[in-house]
């Protein structure tokens, strides 16, 4: 998503096909499974999936191609190297600009992710 860009509820141009973006933002909630890096972006697409518009459709692509671009990223530990893993949390208050409320969901998804993956490494 693009930085300090604030998406609102109504914008300029209506996204003529609803339900395509209905079916592509369901199917990165799905991906945040596997992807956590993608929640926050994903969250907050998924607010505009009853009246999406052009900007929000645009978003939704640079999250696709973002995915697409880092498919075949990883990370890797090497047996012969010592591992110390630290975790970092990014808090947002009052974040989303139409409600001031704190967007705490994808936050909590990555936490639990991250936790995950430290306790099986």
């Amino acid at each position: 998503m693009e930085i300090n860009t604030k998406y609102k509820e109504v914008d300029r141009e209506p996204f003529n096909d609803p339900t395509l973006y209905r079916k592509l933002v369901g199917s990165l909630v799905y991906l945040t499974m596997t992807r956590p890096n993608i929640s926050y972006a994903v969250q907050v697409l998924s607010q505009f999936v009853v009246n999406p518009y052009r900007i929000h459709h645009t978003a939704l692509l640079r999250v696709i191609r973002y995915v697409r671009g880092s498919m075949i990223q990883g990370v890797l530990f090497r047996s012969d190297s010592s591992i110390h893993l630290e975790g970092y949390i990014d808090a947002d208050w009052a974040g989303c600009p139409n409600s001031r409320r704190s967007v705490t969901e994808a936050e909590y998804r990555a936490i639990s992710a991250a936790s995950s993956e430290i306790v099986c490494l």
